[in-house]
């Protein structure tokens, strides 16, 4: 089966990252398919596409050859692998303008650098892994008495 859907994606940026695997998750028929856009091979041109506005927000193109950029593009992707609740949610009316307009437009302008900032963060704040007391030779605590 031939993708429906053509995502290209920053692989290079944590948050598409993630959301692309939790797509590719998703997929059981194989209808997606990833082009990563931050690859040292990728030429935007070569896919008809304006090489500064897709590392500006996402682009999808359907197999009927319409390009969906921004949440139009997510908003496609989801629906194609069924997650209705997360559509719905984002076409709820007074949300969609708000969330096309504004906060997609500002998260799509600072996804890299918070992305990095955020996972920098999290790994800071995971807790160490507990290592197991280091011995100190032969024997080390044999023949002790605890009192």
């Amino acid at each position: 089966m031939e993708p429906e859907v053509t995502l290209f994606v920053d692989e290079e940026c944590p948050f598409c990252r993630v959301e692309s695997a939790s797509l590719r998750e998703a997929d059981r028929e194989g209808a997606l398919r990833f082009v990563d856009i931050s690859a040292p091979d990728f030429d935007a041109t070569e896919h008809g596409l304006d090489p500064v506005a897709v590392r500006q927000r996402l682009h999808a193109r359907t197999s009927d050859g319409r390009l969906w950029l921004g949440l139009d593009g997510s908003r496609v992707a989801w629906r194609r692998v069924g997650r209705r609740g997360v559509i719905r949610f984002t076409e709820w009316p007074l949300l969609r303008g708000l969330l096309d307009r504004v906060a997609y437009p500002l998260f799509a302008r600072v996804r890299v650098p918070l992305g990095r900032a955020l996972s920098w963060l999290l790994r800071l704040e995971r807790p160490a892994t507990p290592q197991p007391p280091a011995r100190r030779g032969p024997g080390a605590g044999a023949g002790r008495s605890r009192a």
